[in-house]
């Protein structure tokens, strides 16, 4: 997992699912808009604002949160090892 900075965006998280593919996740809870920040033991997500806890998919785990947080579209160029990322919000399909 890492978190990185997109200026005029905000945070995002990156989690590699695979040797060829990545999950973005905007970095803000469903919830009531807060940033969420990575959990203690790094295998998912937590709003400080309310407790909401999410996988690092960014499906809910617990908490107030009635939706997962929501996904970047994304392709990956494996042979350059480039993460092409679209600042579009979508539903998190994989929960």
């Amino acid at each position: 997992m890492q978190v990185l900075e997109f200026p005029y965006f905000g945070l995002v998280g990156v989690v590699r699912e695979n040797a060829a593919t990545y999950i973005v996740l905007d970095m803000i809870c469903t919830h009531q808009g807060c940033q969420v920040e990575v959990r203690g033991n790094g295998e998912g997500w937590r709003c400080p604002c309310h407790g909401a806890e999410f996988e690092k998919k960014g499906c809910i785990l617990s908490g107030d949160a009635t939706e997962p947080i929501y996904m970047l579209e994304n392709t990956f160029d494996q042979a350059r090892g480039i993460i092409e990322v679209r600042l579009v919000r979508k539903a998190n399909a994989g929960c």
